[in-house]
């Protein structure tokens, strides 16, 4: 937290109950809302799974980034996130934080729809202003972005998970990423849906 910068640690400290450090959470990092008595989202909380996050800057970058693709001996994924001097466990942590931060950020506020109330033809994008630049829901109640066709005829989903369970060939990292640079994601994680979209924002 110490080298976080200021504005981000004055933006977060009013809604930021508290970081646990955990293992086996099924990814680097995760985030929930506490509740009042009158049961409204009015703060959050940090996982940080410390298995994980045993690693430098631009290898963790390289990990998740690579995890949407089926491993192969052909292509490869590389991310640089930090020069030599900044690739470190910390500074790893603090782009995670700073991800987790994101979701912590929304606890209370209506820019997206809740993230503990499923998505369904009752949630109202207009309601949600930043939800209703890129996402909407379907008449069948399904999520959609207005990029959803550039993404269009991939052989498999954008999941970001174990590489053991993506489905995703290697071989088409380079056209996925070349379609994500027409997008308005700043990230491929972003563009899985509107609550990453917003973190990684």
């Amino acid at each position: 937290m110490a080298g976080l910068p200021d504005v981000v640690k004055a933006r977060v400290e009013k809604k930021l109950r508290a970081i646990l450090y955990v293992a086996e959470l099924g990814s680097t990092g995760l985030s929930d809302s506490t509740w009042d008595e009158k049961e409204r989202s009015v703060a959050g909380f940090t996982f940080i799974d410390v298995l994980r996050t045993d690693m430098k800057a631009n290898a963790w970058a390289t990990a998740k980034e690579a995890s949407p693709f089926k491993p192969d001996a052909e292509h490869a994924l590389t991310v640089e996130i930090e020069d030599a001097e900044g690739d470190t466990r910390t500074n790893a942590i603090q782009y995670i934080l700073l991800h987790e931060f994101g979701h912590i950020l929304t606890v209370g506020e209506p820019l997206l729809p809740p993230w503990d109330v499923p998505i369904t033809t009752r949630t109202r994008a207009k309601e949600h202003p930043f939800f209703a630049l890129t996402w909407s829901v379907t008449p069948k109640g399904a999520l959609s972005s207005r990029h959803d066709a550039v993404f269009a005829g991939l052989p498999g989903p954008i999941r970001f998970s174990h590489q053991s369970e993506s489905e995703l060939p290697a071989s088409v990292m380079a056209d996925v990423y070349a379609r994500l640079s027409s997008t308005t994601f700043v990230t491929l994680y972003g563009a899985t849906n509107p609550h990453d979209d917003f973190a990684e924002a």
